[in-house]
This record gives structure tokens, sequence and C-alpha cells, in this order.
């Protein structure tokens, strides 16, 4: 392996490190924005197979011919499939058919996209937005493709400890709909960002401790945070927010990380021989500490089963 700490560590370095992925099928969302354009960069690599998933068609091409002009194989990267709109749960039952269809395994599956901090609002289904996009979505397109995939990692972030470490909040994510000017102005975007990334959490420990109870579907899974980076992922930050962030930067709590040095715990965890089951990844490796919100058995399974809830009409 290379000699970098897990913090200064790029993802092409991980990926070189960790060697060649030939025959191996790689799915990302999110792959044409922030962390995911680095993670997409280094499996193409290493030979992996990446099939890429997002919503915006534009952005979606202008990757693609920029992945072409920069030399990389054109046979190595599927971007055939249909849109994969997180926050509609048709479309993403939709591209999970095209994945099924057209591939009989995926090795990984990189649940990378997703928003952070956004305007209050709801998903095409009616689920606030953070968590519906972050979360749901997500452990739609996960569930489905279960029976096809070997490991999946989920790109979670220290912020499922902000808020004072709440623990999920089911009541709040079940009934909050933003009908009544009420429910808007005591929208807080913080306290929902938080709840979606410890959300994903919780359900990457759920799904590895599900496969430890089903020999038969012999998965991996594990979340991560890939450090504090400037990506468009922060593009709904007030000028204050974004004001502190750069304060505790420059006093050293806070310390941030290039996007290819971002992307890197994303490629430890996808192609390295194997992981820490369940558990949640920070600089490369498993993390030495968890906030005890993120450890609670009963919220996870509680959580798994809701999603599978919401989404039984779209599996």
């Amino acid at each position: 392996m290379t000699t970098n700490s897990g913090f200064t560590r790029t993802a092409l370095e991980v990926a070189e490190a960790n060697g060649d992925q030939s025959g191996k099928v790689f799915l990302i969302t999110g792959a044409y924005s922030g962390i995911g354009v680095e993670t997409t960069k280094a499996l193409l690599k290493i030979n992996a197979q990446v099939i890429l998933a997002g919503r915006n068609a534009q952005a979606m091409n202008i990757f693609v011919e920029g992945l072409a002009k920069a030399g990389y194989d054109a046979a190595l990267i599927d971007a055939a499939g249909p849109l994969c709109d997180l926050t509609d749960l048709n479309t993403v039952n939709e591209f999970a058919a095209y994945v099924k269809k057209r591939y009989t395994k995926v090795d990984v599956v990189l649940l990378n996209a997703g928003v952070m901090m956004t305007p209050v609002g709801v998903t095409k289904q009616g689920y606030e937005i953070q968590v519906g996009t972050n979360v749901l979505g997500h452990f739609l397109l996960a569930n489905t493709l279960l029976p096809i995939t070997s490991r999946q990692v989920w790109v979670s972030s220290k912020a499922y400890e902000m808020s004072g470490g709440k623990n999920f909040d089911f009541n709040w994510f079940q009934n909050f709909r933003a009908e009544t000017e009420e429910e808007k102005k005591a929208y807080d975007s913080m306290f929902a960002y938080q709840q979606s990334k410890l959300g994903n959490i919780l359900l990457a420990k759920e799904f590895a401790k599900r496969d430890e109870r089903n020999a038969a579907v012999k998965l991996e899974a594990v979340s991560l945070h890939p450090g504090i980076i400037d990506t468009n992922l922060s593009r709904h930050l007030g000028s204050a927010t974004k004001g502190i962030f750069t304060v505790l930067g420059w006093v050293g709590i806070l310390s941030k990380k290039t996007v290819e040095q971002g992307a890197a715990t994303s490629v430890t965890c996808a192609t390295a021989v194997s992981v820490t089951n369940g558990a949640y990844y920070d600089d490369c490796e498993p993390a030495r500490f968890e906030h005890g919100n993120a450890t609670n058995e009963a919220d996870a399974i509680r959580l798994f089963d809701l999603c599978v809830e919401l989404t039984k009409d779209f599996m």
C-alpha cells in the first residue's frame, strides 16, 4: 500500500495500490459530481467496468465526453441507463431494472450521490427531501440490486454526529410533509441532513447484519465519512455557515481535503480485497470511534423495515 496517511491519500493512489479490477463491475450514483468524479476516474484507471447513475442527462453527457477526451476506455463506461433521480422512486426502479437486465452481477454498489442542507421540500413521493433522497432513494436501489450485489458502500458523513448526535427521529420523518407554513418555518436543514447521514450508517449496518443471518446473500456493507471537502454538495449552505467552516479550518478544528483525497475512502471501501463488514470508515480505515446514535441496533432494524414498507410498491 502507499505510505501516505489515510488523510492525504488520493483516490488514484488507493486504486493503484489495491490493484487491477478487470472483470469487476462497479455502480456509482452521482458519478459526474463531487467525489463521484474522482471515484469514477480512479476505478476506470484500474480497468473496472463502471455503471454511471445520475439524474441530470446533460451533466452526465458532459462528464462522459470529458472522460473520452482524457483517454479513458469507453468500453468500460456504461452511461446508457435511464436517469436515476433519487428524489423519484419511479426512476430508481427503472434504473435498477435496466441494471438487472444487463448484468448478472454488480461487485460493488457505491451509494455516493446526495443533497446537503437543502431548502425545505419533499420528494416526488412526498417524503422530506434530504432523508428521502440520501436514504430512501438509495435504499430502493440497494435493496432491488441486492440479489446480484457483493458489496455496498454508503457515503455518509461525520455530520451524523451534529445536532447533538440525535437518534433517528421516526415520528418526524414519517409525518413531515412541508404542507403548512408553520411546518416550513420550523424546518431545520442541518437536522435533516444529520438524520439522512445517520440513516446511511444505520442501513449499512443492518444490510451487513441481515447478510450474516442469510448466508445465501454474501453481502458486505460499509459506510464512510469522505472528509470536509469543497464540492457543489455545499451549494445550499449560507454564507454564514460557510464562514464558520472556513474559520474552523483555519484554526485546525476541521481540516479540509481535496476532492481527490475525499474520494480515497470510497475507493478503499470499493476496491479492498475485504472490508470490516458493517463498519463506518474514516481516512481509509474503520473509524476508531462511532457516536452512540450510529450503533443503535433497534433503530437500524426499525429504519430498514420502514424503508422496506415505504418502497414495497416500487420493488
